[in-house]
Parts: structure tokens; C-alpha cells; sequence
């Protein structure tokens, strides 16, 4: 693996961006969004870009190798006064990138950053079909908190998901 370099996106990275995004959804069925579910064009990237840029309590970052993205992390604050300080969480790591620590460091970044803006809480789930997750999850401190049964429909079966979270005050 060269030299990985972890940052927030820019406007300009629309395209790449969306390329990632479609690849990232198209080779594994571990993520609940579907391709055609996250942006459809450069405009509508460039528009989500822009929105986690203007809004206080959202972070995206990646990281890239070689000026290509291979992974994403999202934390998605809370938009009502009573939950602005609990967070979402996502994860993304293309399958060629996998098991090598790329999800840690994205995660530890992602705290750093939820941590500077004073939140107290992220949570996230997990689809308990990915046990490389779940044990990520785990290792950084995550704790399990009940199970959304049979909610998300993978290929022909209905898969439960796991949620989870971590208290960072």
C-alpha cells in the first residue's frame, strides 16, 4: 500500500468522488445505501460536498492513494437542539483496501473531529452480516445496544442491524 493521505473533500473531487461511491456500493452488499441511492451526477456530489462543508456539526473525510479515494468516513450531526450533539456515523473502505487499518484510522480521525466540535455522542449501525465491522466497532469502543431485526433486504433475505455507540464526554 503507498502512502495514504487523509483529508476532507473538496469541490473539485466531485467526480472522483462519485466514481468511489458508486464502486464503493456496487461491490459490496455490506452497506445499506444502493448506488443510485448516494449521487447520480458530478452537481449532486459537488451539492453534497458542499452541504457537509456549511454545516457545523457534519464531517467527511477520505483517504487517498495516488489521488484516488478508497475510503470515506461520515459523521452526520444531529439537526434538532435537543440531539445536536449525537452524531451518525458512516463507513466505507473499497474491498481492495480492506484489513489494512484504513477503517481505524478514518475512525480515529472522525472522533478527532467529533470531539473539537464538543459532541457527546455517535452512534451508527451495522448490518450483522459484516463481522469485519462489528469487531472494528468493537475495538474502537463501540458497544451494542439492540438489534433493528430483519431491516434491510440483502439480495432475497432481510438482515438484521446492529446498533451501536460511543460515548465520547
Amino acid at each position: 500500500m503507498d502512502k495514504i493521505l487523509f483529508r476532507e473533500p473538496r469541490i473539485e473531487d466531485a467526480d472522483v468522488l462519485l466514481d468511489f461511491g458508486n464502486q464503493l456500493l456496487t461491490e459490496s452488499d455490506n452497506y445499506i445505501r444502493a448506488p443510485d441511492e448516494r449521487a447520480n451526477d458530478v452537481a449532486q456530489m459537488a451539492a453534497i460536498i458542499r452541504s457537509f462543508q456549511q454545516t457545523p456539526n457534519h464531517v467527511m473525510l477520505h483517504a487517498w492513494e495516488r489521488g484516488v479515494p478508497v475510503g470515506e468516513a461520515v459523521l452526520i450531526g444531529g439537526h434538532l437542539h435537543k440531539c445536536r450533539l449525537t452524531a451518525t456515523v458512516g463507513l466505507g473502505i473499497l474491498n481492495s483496501h480492506q484489513r489494512m487499518g484504513l477503517g481505524t484510522k478514518l475512525l480515529v480521525l472522525l472522533e478527532e473531529r467529533a470531539r473539537e466540535l464538543g459532541l457527546h455522542r455517535l452512534e451508527l449501525t451495522v448490518l450483522h452480516t459484516n463481522p469485519a465491522a462489528r469487531r472494528l466497532y468493537d475495538r474502537m469502543g463501540y458497544r451494542r445496544e439492540g438489534v433493528k431485526l430483519q431491516s434491510v433486504l440483502q439480495g432475497h433475505r432481510y438482515v438484521d442491524e446492529i446498533m451501536m455507540a460511543k460515548l465520547l464526554t
